[in-house]
């Protein structure tokens, strides 16, 4: 079997949700829709064809060359390939996917089963997307439990450390003491010293952590700087508090991170580390240095999807991440274009798909073109 194309696939906008102020960029907007954007697919000289996430349109300028005419079996050297000749390690990402999605499919089975897993379901958490106030936080958090969430994560934005506390403890209040609740500072959004918003210090980081270990949070997730190592490091040992972080890390930086223990839990994130293939490597590296693991997904769609099997097939793994704040940040908005989108079990479980590779079936109403069928799954 031989790669003969790449192409991007627009998807119809069937309705424009609207859009939600994130707590970690005071003044932004993060938009949700349903439908839009577009697909990426590697096609093969046999018909079959793997999906990957959107990438841009210079990715496969890159791409083509590399991948045409090349065996897709060859998964882990293609993503060599592309991580020495891509710098948009998004794009590198979507093409990674791609490839596994039809590696599993060639292997007529879903990717989770091909790695050797045996469950049909994972843990997820609710990633809470506005900061809102700690009465509606905790409204919101009930809502969540009654739809079938038992873990979800709040973004700690307020300007004081009690503003913090409060929401969490209103949360803990409304949901109970058998809901994981996680929470996020965000502070290393950006790879310098300034991002908009509320800047931590050591001090407040520090305090912060002791107090939500009363209320019997999971962890505390980037506390401190992109690269604040040293401090990072103290605070793991300063506190009883798992910290937590790493979502915006390149492969490649995992590995002085975990020699230096900054953090109990690392986050890597598919799309950061070029794909599954890199984010199940930061996985080993984590093993190998006794660290936890929680993988980050702040996307929709098809990046939620391919977590779900990389997350099935680590039982060592607690939770898949999925952007949810209903009703405008609904996680089902990013699932429209499936006729068969993942749903919860009502146990706080997503239930992973059955068909081969990714396992996506692709409704062909939201495919932008005439020409383009749903092609073999």
């Amino acid at each position: 079997m031989k790669i003969t194309d790449l192409r991007l696939v627009p998807l119809r906008l069937k309705q424009d949700v609207g859009s939600l102020e994130p707590a970690w960029e005071p003044g932004g907007s993060m938009h949700f829709a349903r439908g839009g954007g577009s697909l990426l697919e590697i096609h093969t000289d046999e018909g079959l064809f793997g999906i990957g996430p959107a990438a841009k349109g210079r990715v496969l300028e890159v791409a083509r060359p590399l991948l045409l005419g090349a065996d897709p079996a060859d998964v882990e050297g293609l993503f060599e390939r592309m991580r020495y000749a891509m710098r948009d390690q998004r794009g590198a990402a979507a093409v990674d996917i791609a490839l596994w999605d039809l590696r599993g499919k060639v292997a007529r089975q879903p990717l989770h089963r091909l790695w050797g897993s045996e469950r049909d379901r994972v843990p997820v958490y609710a990633s809470l997307v506005q900061l809102s106030t700690p009465s509606e936080r905790a409204l919101l958090a009930e809502a969540l439990v009654e739809q079938g969430f038992r873990a979800l994560k709040l973004r700690l934005h307020f300007d004081t450390i009690r503003g913090d506390i409060e929401a969490v403890a209103r949360v803990r209040a409304a949901v109970g003491p058998d809901v994981t609740i996680l929470c996020d500072a965000n502070q290393a959004q950006s790879p310098g010293e300034w991002q908009p918003g509320v800047r931590w210090d050591y001090a407040r980081a520090l305090q912060t952590a002791h107090e939500l270990h009363e209320l019997g949070v999971g962890w505390l997730e980037e506390p401190l700087p992109r690269y604040a190592w040293n401090e990072l490091a103290r605070l793991c040992d300063e506190t009883d508090l798992p910290i937590a972080g790493g979502e915006n890390l390149r492969l490649q930086e995992f590995v002085p991170l975990l020699a230096q223990h900054a953090y109990d839990i690392v986050q890597p994130d598919a799309m950061v580390v070029d794909g599954l293939t890199g984010l199940r490597r930061a996985f080993d590296l984590a093993r190998h240095h006794g660290t936890g693991i929680a993988p980050h997904h702040g996307g929709r769609g098809i990046g939620t999807i391919a977590h779900l099997h990389a997350v099935a097939a680590a039982p060592d793994v607690p939770f898949v991440e999925v952007l949810h704040d209903p009703p405008v940040g609904d996680f089902a908005h990013g699932f429209a274009m499936l006729r068969n989108p993942p749903v919860l079990d009502g146990k706080g479980n997503l239930v992973l798909p059955t068909k081969p590779g990714l396992g996506l079936d692709v409704d062909p109403d939201f495919y932008d073109r005439t020409d383009h069928g749903p092609g073999p799954y």
